[in-house]
């Protein structure tokens, strides 16, 4: 039987799915939330949960939305990225995802990772305990 893989244009390289690309650039990552502290908005905002695109993560987890916020310079908003983790512990959050938001402190060579909305002002520690990290990213094209 053959084999199907999913073909994606990377910035005039190709990259097949589940083939090491020598050419990957390494971010730091960062997980955030919808929590005052993250986000600056309270539950009772109207903007609660709304990214810079205006994008609702209200209700979303963080497998459902898939969200990263960029620095839109580095890579642009509405990029699907393909995120894979350099530490085995972070493994687990390998995948695509796409630029929706834009932090005011997530600049350069940074991501944060939405995590979900806990449905509280407060960070949850799913996001705090994550901590930073480093990543390999590779901008997917249709």
């Amino acid at each position: 039987m053959q084999e199907f893989r999913k073909l994606y244009i990377v910035k005039n390289e190709v990259e097949i799915e589940g083939i090491k690309n020598s050419k990957k650039n390494t971010f730091t990552v960062s997980a955030y939330d919808l929590s005052y502290q993250s986000c600056n908005k309270s539950r009772g905002n109207k903007d609660y949960g709304v990214t810079s695109t205006g994008y609702s993560l209200k209700g979303h987890t963080l497998n459902s939305a898939r969200v990263i916020a960029t620095d839109p310079s580095i890579i642009p908003t509405g990029s699907k990225v393909k995120l894979e983790f350099i530490e085995e512990k972070y493994k687990k959050y390998d995948g695509i995802y796409t630029a929706l938001d834009q932090g005011g402190l997530v600049k350069g060579k940074h991501i944060d990772l939405f995590f979900g909305d806990f449905k509280s002002n407060k960070p949850n520690i799913k996001t705090t305990s994550f901590g930073v990290t480093t990543v390999r990213v590779i901008i997917l094209e249709d």
